[in-house]
């Protein structure tokens, strides 16, 4: 029975060092798919929802924090004088709290 045992461990461990072997290969890793950037969001009505969704695809693997962040460097013109005059000073500590804010502020 031992000598089973070493000789599955043995196997696992040939299947592993493949698995390294290929994930660290640039021609066999699986690229990460490429998401394009978001353009910035001025705060014009008709274009919160899909800006939302857009900056929701591009920061999904950011921590919401994180998230959040990202997404300010993005605000400009009224949705930038917005959060410096009032979003900033809302509590808002996530990018889930920022999108759902700024639909309600910028929906027409």
């Amino acid at each position: 029975m031992l000598s089973q045992l070493h000789g599955q461990l043995q196997s696992t461990t040939a299947k592993l060092t493949e698995l390294k072997k290929r994930a660290s290969n640039p021609q066999t890793a699986k690229a990460k798919p490429k998401i394009n950037k978001p353009g910035p969001f001025s705060g014009k009505p008709f274009q919160v929802e899909s800006w939302c969704a857009h900056m929701n695809s591009y920061v999904q693997s950011e921590s919401p924090e994180e998230a959040l962040d990202i997404t300010l460097s993005y605000l400009d013109a009224e949705a930038f004088f917005w959060w410096t005059a009032i979003g900033s000073k809302a509590n808002i500590l996530t990018w889930n709290e920022l999108s759902e804010n700024l639909q309600r502020i910028f929906s027409p």
